[in-house]
């Protein structure tokens, strides 16, 4: 150092030591790390930012997420490119399979199809586009769990699924191993769905009876299928009751668990008619049945059980029988009737739950004419309106008069019945729409000709439609569906009156619906103080009912926050509750200048807005 000459040793003060270097390099990593990170992904993935490579779907789905573009593409945007974009990084579908939106899951296959037909990627992914598409090579299948093998619970045009052990039990069979070597379709969902359910009958509501039996013990079991053993039916008592119970095996025939209940149906008929309604409901992790069979009966003499519940992992399957007025077991066992299973069934497991509901009616003919609801639209409630049309109905259809007026009812009533005219058939009559559900019933209505929707629609012309009016309460975003109804259906969703309006939503038979429920879905951006319409069709001379469903996706500010008592008012009412409410509070809705307190400043804001809402 001594020896070293100015100018080397002014060189050698200047440049950075090796500890400065190398702090200089990791601030360097650090500050670029998250630049790197954040560069967009496809829109049909979770990103690690914000936005998606496909700058036409990022700011189409930004219009109504902002937050996609302002801080992460997170799962609520993609499922929105999935309802909006098209294009190869944005579709989630199966290239083999006809969908409304442009592109597809493979993009490789998609480039390919859409480089000779740009209709595919541009407009609709149709028939055209899937014969291109059985040209392309089938994508090499991905193993179970891989996190790019798409959800397990959505359909997507790759094999397999994230999800390995759901993935496994999905293809475990040789019905369902396409699902992990081909794509995974709506069929491979629906297993998914009811597979993989950690615990689909969930805990038992308040006021249960629970089984008496310990796991892998026949206390209840008085040798249904085994000879030999000694246990004794446990007894329901009452005209009602909840069981929640399990089943358990060790694989074997001995030890596969049959659960039986004893009810006494002696003093259950007070009509004196010599016939008692027994009302059974069965919900079962794993395939179950349920079986109402005189005392005694063996295994082999439960499929000729008056009443018998054959039920899916996770369905729920309900049923009614009349029956003489004596002591009847309740046989609960896994498998069918007609094969009670053996499969290995742990301990402790909640997939192994099961709930038995059960009812008593001393009443076995139908309650037709009681109830006040149509016949030719769907309800929770038994029977309808029209005594004769039901008395019609519940003839061919029992469960009509026992457990529920479903579609199948109502498509039953519009085959045998006189239908009137729907109520809502012209714009002019249209019934008021709220949030949430409302039934609907197309039998019976006409068509108003000159009514267009405002997006592109098969060649199948509109024959039937009713109509909704609908006045937001808050401004956002929602959801406008009919997913469920079994013809081919349409929806519009209109701003304005009658007297004149414009389209802002529609859909022809959507892909948003479940990928195994059918019906039509739109997305509808509203605001304050505007009339929109909704109009829900059928076409090519079909017809039928169903439930329109309105749903926030991504609400905005209220439209008349100073009404509090909802009358589409804000008066002297509306201050007598922010006079109740005076003072400091929490989150209070009479708190319209969010101080955290109820003051005169709130009062002032509600005087100011006094009158009717927008």
């Amino acid at each position: 150092m001594l020896g070293m000459s100015p100018q080397f040793r002014a060189e050698e003060t200047a440049r950075p030591g090796p500890w400065a270097r190398l702090i200089a390099s990791l601030l360097t990593i650090c500050c670029t790390l998250p630049a790197l990170a954040q560069a967009p992904g496809p829109c049909n993935r979770v990103g690690p930012g914000a936005g998606c490579i496909d700058s036409t779907c990022a700011n189409d789905v930004c219009q109504f997420i902002p937050s996609c573009c302002d801080r992460v593409w997170d799962q609520q945007c993609v499922d929105m490119a999935d309802q909006r974009c098209s294009g190869c990084q944005v579709n989630l579908q199966d290239c083999r399979m006809p969908h409304e939106l442009g592109g597809c899951a493979d993009s490789t296959c998609c480039g390919t199809v859409c480089a000779i037909d740009p209709y595919c990627c541009e407009v609709a992914w149709d028939g055209a586009c899937v014969i291109y598409a059985s040209n392309c090579a089938s994508p090499p299948p991905l193993p179970c769990g891989d996190p790019a093998a798409g959800n397990c619970k959505q359909v997507h045009g790759t094999a397999s699924c994230n999800d390995a052990t759901c993935c496994e039990l999905v293809c475990g069979s040789a019905g369902t191993a396409y699902c992990c070597q081909q794509s995974w379709d709506a069929l491979c969902v629906q297993l998914a769905q009811s597979l993989c359910a950690s615990d689909c009958v969930g805990p038992a509501p308040n006021g249960s009876l629970y089984e008496n039996e310990p796991c892998l013990q026949d206390q209840n079991d008085p040798g249904i299928r085994v000879s030999g053993k000694s246990g004794s039916p446990q007894v329901i008592n009452g005209a009602s009751a909840t069981v929640q119970g399990e089943l358990h095996s060790n694989g074997t025939a001995a030890s596969t668990d049959v659960d039986v209940y004893s009810v006494d149906l002696r003093f259950a008929d007070t009509d004196q008619d010599g016939l008692v309604k027994l009302r059974l409901g069965l919900h079962c992790g794993v395939n179950a049945f349920a079986a109402v069979v005189a005392p005694g009966t063996m295994a082999p003499g439960l499929a000729a059980a008056p009443l018998q519940l054959n039920t899916l992992a996770c369905e729920v399957k309900q049923g009614s029988a009349c029956l003489a007025p004596a002591v009847w077991w309740i046989v609960v066992a896994p498998g069918t009737t007609s094969a009670i299973s053996d499969a290995a069934l742990g301990c402790g497991s909640p997939r192994h739950n099961y709930r038995l509901t059960m009812s008593i009616d001393a009443r076995c003919g139908t309650l037709c004419g009681a109830s006040t609801d149509s016949c030719f639209t769907p309800h929770s409630g038994i029977s309808c309106s029209d005594a004769s049309c039901c008395m019609q109905v519940c003839a061919a259809l029992p469960l009509c008069c026992d457990t529920g007026w479903d579609s199948v009812c109502v498509q039953m009533a519009a085959d045998l019945c006189v239908l009137p005219p729907s109520p809502n058939d012209r714009c002019a009559n249209a019934l008021p729409a709220v949030v949430g559900s409302q039934p609907f019933s197309l039998f019976g209505a006409g068509i108003e000709a000159t009514t267009e929707f405002g997006c592109s629609i098969s060649a199948t012309p509109t024959t039937s439609d009713v109509w909704f009016a609908w006045r937001p309460d808050t401004a956002g975003l929602y959801t406008v569906s009919v997913c469920g109804v079994d013809f081919d259906s349409r929806l519009g969703v209109y701003r304005g009156t009658c007297a004149g309006f414009t389209s802002i939503a529609c859909s022809d038979n959507s892909s948003a619906c479940d990928p195994y429920v059918s019906g039509s879905q739109a997305l509808a951006n509203v605001v304050c103080g505007q009339d929109y319409l909704i109009r829900v069709a059928a076409a090519g001379g079909q017809t039928g009912a169903g439930t329109l469903r309105i749903t926030p996706k991504l609400l905005g500010a209220a439209c008349c926050p100073a009404d509090l008592d909802g009358n589409r008012l804000v008066d002297f009412g509306d201050v007598a509750l922010a006079l109740i409410d005076f003072g400091p509070c929490g989150q209070c809705n009479a708190d319209l200048d969010g101080t955290g307190a109820v003051d005169f400043g709130d009062v002032a804001l509600m005087l100011l807005e006094s009158g009717p809402c927008p």
